[in-house]
């Protein structure tokens, strides 16, 4: 969430200010923890982040690129990071499929 998304947020009437501020304070460090986090994955190489949810099958060992954090293209042997800034696996990319718009990307854990 960026500064001027700030400006969208809306809080029910009667919301303390303080619990506004505390939200909106909690928002920009999070943003701010989750730049830095995607700014050291891709310098040690990742192509691309995913919340490991949904969309990644852990019994196929695939991923659907829903809502990526970021994604920078990927190729077989390209690194995703799964989770978040304080709990994610790194994998490699070691196939896909096509899917109707997007491909299914296939994965094995990486050290």
């Amino acid at each position: 969430m960026s500064v001027n998304m700030i400006n969208l947020i809306k809080f029910n009437p009667g919301c303390p200010l303080k619990i506004q501020e505390k939200w909106i304070n909690l928002c920009l460090e999070s943003e701010s923890k989750e730049k830095a986090w995607i700014k050291e994955l891709r310098s040690t190489g990742v192509a691309a982040a995913h919340p490991d949810d949904g969309w990644v099958n852990r019994e196929k060992n695939e991923i659907y690129l829903a809502y990526p954090q970021f994604n920078d293209g990927l190729t077989i042997g390209s690194k995703i990071a799964l989770g978040w800034p304080d709990k994610y696996r790194i994998v490699k990319v070691v196939g896909y499929r096509p899917g109707l718009f997007l491909n299914y990307w296939q994965f094995k854990e990486s050290k």
